[in-house]
């Protein structure tokens, strides 16, 4: 099950895909706020 994740320096349109993501997979909550933190945490690398 892996989705590649659009990259973009816009973190705000890459927050708002995965959220919309995760919601089309009736993700709960708590499934979202670890998505999200991984996404965190991959901003913060591509960033550098």
């Amino acid at each position: 099950m892996k989705k590649k994740l659009p990259i973009t320096k816009n973190k705000d349109v890459v927050v708002s895909w995965v959220y919309t993501w995760s919601k089309q997979q009736d993700m709960s909550i708590h499934e979202q706020r670890i998505v999200l933190r991984i996404l965190e945490a991959c901003q913060a690398e591509l960033k550098g």
